[in-house]
């Protein structure tokens, strides 16, 4: 588990330098069974589709970007090498992976595709109207259209702010492309996928297309097979509020603001508790939520703090002091002040420190883990030591 990228401040209404952004969005080439990377004929299928492309269409210098998903990373290292190869190796500016253009793991568990009922458009119907995670580390379809949602505008974004002109060409998924698509469809009420979805899933190599300027500077133009649409900017964020991750809209707060939590005139006006060995100070930003919860947590001296889950609250930690190792499942990854890590509820996390380590981190819980009312904690023992 990887800190989160962090999602950008989105489109400003002051005035921006002049700008143009185009992104291309690819599935990627054929894979060996549900989960694996490209097979050989995959590889061969996908270095053709992209020599041809390559021959039909001059690059003006692209930015790359992927999943951290094997598949992904293979097709867009194929299409880098055959873009550097027949244009030349300045036309590929940047290779980098995003956590946003993952599907969540989905295809890693055949048994959820079962349960939804097969391969096809049965199961992407059951996922994208799933309310929670049924397996931890599998987001829901809405989740996924939101984090790729959040991907496209922190891209034009940047690039408002920026100036000038930008080519993006990124690789993710099937399911990744119907969500954000189905997510759109239900926000415009215009039909954009086909009716047949089992063709669809089926199809390698897949693409959509975003195009955004300074002459139209809060519409983004959409292109997906031979259907168009102008999205405004508005659409896409509240696909973003309504289904992100519930933590993440509790998220975004300023260096200034987390300095005045931890102000020792402010920590000391606040009780401390102590529950299964971690200190907790609640309500550091001074209010008392029934959604959400903020609380500066501190952990003291070697040994591990069991792991644990909890069934009705994500939480979001962001460490301000100190490292540790984090223990999610049979993971283990060292941690440190500065980074971000996202706890939805039922995946398992603990911690284990060294002689004298001392780890403090503030937790936004949504909702809050301790009932105010009854004391209670949403707080059970995993069997993962």
């Amino acid at each position: 588990m990887n800190p989160e990228i962090q999602p950008q401040q989105h489109i400003e209404s002051k005035e921006k330098p002049d700008f143009r952004i185009s992104i291309g969005v690819h599935r990627h080439g054929p894979k060996e069974g549900i989960a694996g990377h490209l097979s050989s004929e995959g590889k061969q299928l996908t270095e053709d589709y992209f020599t041809f492309v390559s021959d039909e269409e001059e690059i003006g210098g692209v930015d790359v970007e992927h999943s951290p998903v094997g598949r992904t990373q293979e097709t867009a290292q194929i299409f880098s090498d055959v873009i550097s190869r027949k244009q030349g190796n300045e036309k590929i500016k940047s290779n980098r992976a995003d956590e946003r253009l993952s599907e969540g793991d989905v295809a890693e568990h055949p048994e959820l595709i079962e349960e939804y009922g097969g391969r096809g458009g049965k199961w992407i119907k059951g996922w994208m109207e799933a309310e929670r995670r049924s397996i931890p580390n599998v987001k829901t379809g809405k989740e996924t259209a939101a984090d790729f949602a959040d991907w496209l505008l922190s891209k034009i974004s940047d690039r408002q702010k920026q100036g000038g002109a930008q080519e993006i060409q990124a690789f993710s998924h099937g399911p990744v492309m119907v969500a954000f698509i189905a997510k759109l469809e239900e926000k415009t009420g215009e039909k954009i996928l086909p009716e047949n979805l089992e063709i669809f899933i089926g199809s390698y190599l897949s693409f959509m297309s975003f195009n955004a300027d300074s002459a139209h500077p809060d519409i983004v133009n959409f292109s997906f097979g031979n259907k168009k649409l102008e999205i405004p900017f508005s659409i896409l964020q509240e696909l973003i509020k309504e289904n992100q991750f519930m933590a993440d809209v509790l998220k975004d707060f300023s260096d200034d603001t987390v300095k005045s939590w931890l102000n020792n005139e402010n920590l000391s006006s606040k009780n401390k508790r102590v529950f299964q060995g971690f200190e907790i100070i609640n309500s550091i930003d001074g209010a008392v939520n029934a959604d959400r919860e903020v609380s500066l947590v501190k952990i003291v001296g070697a040994g591990s703090y069991p792991q644990h889950v909890h069934k009705e609250s994500d939480a979001i930690f962001t460490i301000v002091s100190g490292s540790a190792i984090f223990l999610s499942g049979d993971e283990r990854r060292e941690i440190r002040a500065g980074d971000k890590i996202k706890i939805p509820r039922d995946l398992p996390h603990g911690f284990e420190l060294k002689e004298g380590d001392i780890l403090e981190f503030i937790s936004i819980q949504s909702p809050p883990i301790r009932n105010p009312e009854t004391g209670q904690e949403d707080f059970h023992l995993t069997d993962f030591v």
